[in-house]
């Protein structure tokens, strides 16, 4: 992964904790599905 994509993902995460961590979690838990 390369720097600009590292600064993105960490601000995306740092986005996602302040709009709360239950919408978080939902997105984890469609993910997993999506994987499966």
């Amino acid at each position: 992964m390369d720097k600009k994509e590292e600064v993105k993902g960490k601000q995306e995460n740092k986005e996602k904790r302040e709009k709360g961590e239950k919408d978080k979690e939902e997105k984890l838990k469609e993910t997993e599905k999506i994987e499966e």
